[in-house]
């Protein structure tokens, strides 16, 4: 059987854009998912390791309360959860979510070996808190993480931008220095980030440099710092309290759980050889999973047209998540397979989602 790859691009830099205004009577928060009860079936179960969902931000009414959200997973006698769905909706609530990166960061936690697998489910709580009230921590934290453009944006850089940097515009960027990340050591599964604080002297050179907030990693501080001092600003424009983020995207890759074998998932009668592809499938790379360089795979079932065309897709397995299966659905009705002049039935394949090296 045919394995298709599919590989992450870089994680993409974008240039801000408007944030949408909120609706009347909405208030910014920031929204945290916080880990509760585990069950897998009233047998308990130890974690060993987490990893903490990325902050959002969401437009809700004052005061509201959100009733908690719900994963179902598999977890592997040796202690990895798999088959990782994807989060119940909020009952009712009208608005929208962003849970895209809780499978994601909850495909990372680990728990002790218990001899045997198990269906489990955990809870999250969602806690939230108006941007404009938030520990200015968590502000930085939320404003280095985020894809530009996205809900909250431009009500958490309301909150920062007064504290300083204030003049005419943003200073002008002659020389902007970054650090060597390849140089730095890996930080597996989440970003880290380092937010310095910096004054600028009339010729343009950062002065006062300093560590303002970050996810603790030492050594990208120090180059977070490092690249502040080496960069220069526009000539005559003093500044005081400036502030510039640094991320550290996560590496090397969470490689995927073992595959399963394709010809165990075959039906019987299947009339569908290897495939040959006209236009080979082609599909993004789940995005929260990009971000964390998280690999995975999806094995999907399907047949074909006279013309080559793929009706009829399903997701037989996928891991370490169901995102992994529902992109892999996506690459297949961009396809096209070789004309063969009859219809093909029970057609499976592999697609492999890894991150370029």
């Amino acid at each position: 059987m045919l394995s298709l790859f599919l590989a992450a691009a870089p994680v993409p830099s974008n240039p801000p854009v408007p944030p949408v205004q909120a609706a009347p009577g909405l208030e910014a928060v920031l929204l945290d998912f916080v880990p509760g009860a585990v069950d897998c079936g009233g047998v308990n179960v130890r974690t060993v390791s987490t990893a903490d969902p990325l902050t959002i931000g969401v437009m809700l009414p004052p005061g509201i309360k959100l009733p908690d959200l719900e994963l179902s997973f598999r977890l592997t006698a040796d202690g990895r959860p798999l088959d990782i769905g994807t989060p119940k909706s909020v009952p009712g609530a009208g608005f929208y979510l962003n849970t895209r990166d809780l499978p994601a960061a909850f495909s990372l936690w680990r728990f002790a070996a218990g001899g045997r697998e198990r269906n489990c489910t955990i809870r999250f709580a969602l806690r939230h808190q108006p941007i404009a009230a938030a520990p200015i921590e968590a502000v930085y934290r939320f404003a280095a993480l985020i894809h530009r453009g996205e809900t909250g944006e431009r009500e958490a850089f309301a909150r920062i931008r007064p504290t300083g940097c204030v003049g005419r515009g943003p200073p002008a960027v002659l020389l902007r220095g970054f650090p060597d990340y390849s140089k730095l050591p890996p930080v597996p599964g989440a970003p880290a980030y380092s937010v310095v604080a910096f004054d600028i002297d009339s010729a343009g050179v950062p002065v006062n440099v300093g560590t303002l907030t970050g996810s603790g990693q030492a050594q990208l501080d120090e180059a977070s710092r490092d690249a502040v001092i080496r960069s220069r600003f526009g000539e005559g424009d003093a500044r005081e309290r400036c502030t510039l983020p640094f991320v550290q995207w996560p590496r090397p890759p969470v490689e995927a759980p073992e595959d399963i074998d394709l010809e165990a998932l075959r039906s019987d009668g299947a009339t569908c050889g290897d495939v040959k592809w006209a236009v080979k499938p082609s599909g993004d790379y789940p995005i929260a999973f990009q971000r964390r360089s998280i690999e995975g795979w999806a094995i999907v079932r399907f047949d074909l047209t006279a013309a080559g065309q793929p009706v009829r897709p399903a997701v037989l397995a996928s891991a370490p998540a169901a995102a992994f299966g529902e992109n892999a659905l996506a690459t297949l009705y961009r396809a096209r397979a070789e004309e063969q002049g009859t219809t093909r039935t029970g057609c499976v394949e592999r697609v492999r989602f890894r991150m370029p090296n």
